[in-house]
């Protein structure tokens, strides 16, 4: 884990870390093992962590700290947009039905589409391929969707997608 500049408080928490990684790189290796897969795992910053405490600290499909967001504070003022330059102009917005690939495909077609997912414990080490998973009711993490293509070998079709975790990922 030193390759991602993990520190530990003591030599207890670095056994009890390094114990978790053991096992996130067992199943890592496991999965990779198996005939069949249309993507591939790999060890990431997130190896160290247990499921729940990944889950914790990287998913969310609303920003909960406001910290997160900007240093500015909450006042009753009027607004002077001139201070910050823009980088981009949001022109429209609308909503897409649920589930309608037609619909989401069309959209994507014409500019990105935010859309809310369900992090599986494999998708946090995803490294590779075309990431195939029953869907989840249970949603828990915002990506935006840049695009849409259909893999030449395979012919399975695919979202391209942007996350919030680094360009790294993936």
């Amino acid at each position: 884990m030193a390759e991602y500049g993990r520190v530990y408080n003591d030599n207890d928490e670095k056994l009890h870390r390094f114990q978790i990684f053991k096992n996130n790189v067992n199943h890592i290796e496991t999965f990779n093992s198996r005939s069949g897969n249309s993507y591939t795992l790999g060890v990431n910053k997130f190896a160290d962590m247990t499921n729940s405490e990944f889950i914790a600290q990287y998913t969310r499909t609303m920003v909960w700290h406001p910290k997160l967001c900007n240093p500015y504070q909450e006042y009753k003022a009027t607004c002077n947009a001139n201070y910050v330059p823009s980088s981009a102009y949001i022109t429209g917005y609308g909503s897409l039905e649920r589930n309608n690939e037609t619909s989401v495909t069309y959209a994507v077609s014409n500019q990105p589409v935010a859309v809310s997912i369900h992090v599986s414990e494999d998708f946090r080490f995803y490294s590779g391929g075309v990431f195939r998973r029953p869907c989840s009711g249970s949603l828990n993490h915002a990506v935006v969707i840049i695009g849409y293509d259909q893999d030449s070998s395979s012919g399975i079709k695919y979202w391209t997608v942007k996350n919030s975790w680094g360009s790294w990922w993936g």
